[in-house]
C-alpha cells in the first residue's frame, strides 16, 4: 500500500549462519502476527463485506463496464503501469 509504513528486521537464514534484511509492511506484520480478539475479527469481516456490498450496489446501475487495475506497489513510471493506463485509455476511447 502506499500508505504504509515499513518495518525493517533481520531474520537468521536456516541455511547458514548469515543475516538478510526483509521488509514487511506494517499491515502484512497484522497479519503475520496471528489472529486477534475473535470480536475484532468478526469487526473486520464485516467491514469487507459492507465495503464489497456498497461498492456493488453503487456499480448495479452503470451497466456494463471494465476495469483496469495497476497496482500500489509499482511507481508510476514503471511499464505496468504505463500498460495498464494506456489499456484503459484505449478501452475509454473504444466506448
Amino acid at each position: 500500500m502506499a500508505d504504509d509504513v515499513y518495518i525493517f528486521h533481520e531474520v537468521k537464514s536456516s541455511m547458514d549462519a548469515s543475516v538478510r534484511d526483509v521488509t514487511h509492511s506494517v499491515t502484512e506484520e497484522a497479519l503475520l502476527r496471528g489472529p486477534d480478539d475473535l470480536l475484532v475479527d468478526f469487526g473486520r469481516g464485516f467491514q469487507v463485506f459492507h465495503e464489497l456490498v456498497g461498492g456493488c450496489r453503487a456499480l448495479h446501475d452503470i451497466g456494463p463496464a471494465v476495469t483496469v487495475f495497476a497496482s500500489a506497489r509499482f511507481r508510476e513510471d514503471h511499464r505496468y503501469i504505463r500498460l495498464a493506463k494506456a489499456v484503459g485509455r484505449r478501452l475509454a476511447e473504444g466506448g
